[in-house]
């Protein structure tokens, strides 16, 4: 579309007929003027693919399922696996470019770099299906949430509501996937046993469930960002569509109860640790006088001990249960990190490291056959599913992040940099 005033006010600066024909480096600096306000008064409007790609964080929803539970819709994984390959070529297609460039590039190719190499090293793929997958959905997803930001920045609110929910329904799936235990607080077995199973057959997981410290380290994650929702009111906006404050400030405290609970459920001690370390620092960063904060964490951490007694607090940190044992699982990382230094280059494949440890190294404190699940350390499982580069890339890409979170909570305000 062409906007004519441009046109008009160009044809005024032109020189006259006369000087036109008789100047030639006139007639061209009126082509040259004509054609520079033709341009900057056109807009192509976006193709199919352009739009496609704009709005590929809204097919993840549909996406994320198969590829989170891969064994139980291999047609359903197959294809939502296949499209994210498609969106990384129509990315390539619409923008010229396969990933939009970002500081956690490298780390993140190291990460895909190194999975055919732990599928090779694999000894049941049906193991390495699920990490495969979920690496897969990660990239896809991190990528288009790059885009959609990058191309409309009022949708990080929107994005953050987004996590908020996506936590929701992790929550929503363990209490009715997740293997409870109840031997930490035998109080909460009633609830245990009128809760319904209805995700079974895991591949590598204790009873065919979901491991609570699993669920629990997934949530510690997700739970900061859904009160940090709540807390600040972050609103809900979706083009025309807008609900009122009342309205998200309830369903944001719906979910922070519910993430809650299901986290005291998974009865996991560290992962209320680390949610109550975190938590403590977010509100010393927000307080103009952070120290009286902590000291006042470090004043009911004193008088818990003192109401329930060193003894049993003790107790119920340090469990004399096999599982939770502190020694147990010292002897769970002592031998991943001899799988990493015996397979540095290769690990000994994803998601068989329960499998296959127990076959390489002497296990004490563990009976034979109990299936510990997995290395019980985030990056150590990276390394022994992936080898060296893949940890060196996990490694990377969180000291990244943090330094990405710095900068941008310093260079934020608002709202936004409440959720930072």
């Amino acid at each position: 579309m062409l906007v004519t005033s441009h046109e008009e006010d160009a044809t005024r600066q032109a020189p006259k007929e006369s000087e036109r024909t008789s100047n030639p480096q006139a007639m061209q600096n009126v082509s040259a003027i004509l054609s520079e306000r033709a341009t900057q008064g056109t807009v192509r409007p976006a193709s199919a693919t352009e739009r496609l790609v704009d709005r590929a964080l809204w097919l993840y929803p549909f996406i994320a399922p198969p590829l989170l539970f891969p064994t139980f819709a291999p047609l359903w994984t197959g294809l939502a696996a296949l499209a994210i390959v498609l969106l990384f070529i129509l990315r390539r297609r619409a923008a010229g470019h396969f990933i939009p460039r970002t500081p956690l590039d490298w780390p993140i190719l190291g990460l895909l770099f190194v999975v055919p190499i732990g599928v090779w090293a694999s000894s049941d793929i049906s193991l390495s299906l699920p990490r495969i997958t979920v690496l897969l959905l990660g990239a896809g997803l991190f990528y288009a949430t790059v885009d959609a930001v990058r191309s409309r920045p009022d949708r990080l609110h929107l994005l953050t509501w987004g996590l908020a929910l996506i936590g929701g329904g992790v929550a929503l799936i363990g209490l009715v996937g997740t293997d409870w235990f109840a031997y930490k607080l035998p109080a909460l077995g009633p609830i245990y046993d009128n809760l319904p199973r209805l995700i079974r057959d895991i591949p590598n997981s204790i009873r065919g469930g979901i491991h609570p410290n699993e669920l629990a380290g997934t949530l510690v994650f997700l739970l900061p960002v859904a009160i940090a929702v709540l807390v600040t009111d972050v609103p809900m906006r979706g083009g025309r569509w807008a609900p009122s404050a009342r309205w998200t400030r309830l369903l944001a405290g719906a979910i922070v109860a519910l993430m809650g609970g299901v986290l005291i459920l998974s009865q996991s001690r560290w992962g209320l640790a680390v949610l109550a370390v975190a938590m403590l620092v977010w509100l010393a960063v927000r307080s103009r006088r952070p120290w009286r904060l902590l000291l006042i964490g470090a004043l009911l951490i004193g008088a818990a001990t003192v109401v329930i007694g060193p003894e049993r607090l003790v107790d119920a940190i340090f469990s004399a249960n096999l599982e939770s044992a502190w020694h147990s699982r010292i002897e769970v990382w002592r031998n991943a990190l001899n799988t990493i230094q015996d397979f540095p280059f290769t690990g000994i494949g994803l998601g068989t490291f329960a499998r296959v440890s127990p076959l390489l190294y002497p296990y004490v404190l563990w009976q034979p056959g109990v299936n510990f699940g997995h290395a019980h350390n985030l990056f150590l499982q990276i390394g022994v599913d992936l080898g060296v580069i893949g940890l060196v890339s996990a490694l990377a890409a969180a000291i990244i992040l943090a330094g990405v979170a710095r900068r941008g909570y310093r260079q934020s305000s608002g709202v936004r940099r409440e959720v930072l």
